[in-house]
């Protein structure tokens, strides 16, 4: 469950900051897509962990 949960939480972060970056027409090169796939990959990560922690202390 944890790793589904935290797949969806990079989808819903990369495409918000994607979404942002061309409703405000900033001028986004392909290092600012690097960065916003860092951003989400971290934040899934810890999505990921705090879920697996999540599940051991259900067990």
């Amino acid at each position: 469950m944890a790793l589904i949960r935290s797949l969806a939480v990079w989808i819903i972060i990369y495409a918000s900051q994607c979404w942002l970056g061309y409703v405000n027409k900033w001028n986004l090169e392909s290092a600012d897509f690097y960065i916003f796939y860092a951003v989400a990959t971290l934040m899934m990560v810890i999505s990921y962990v705090m879920g697996r922690i999540e599940d051991l202390e259900e067990k």
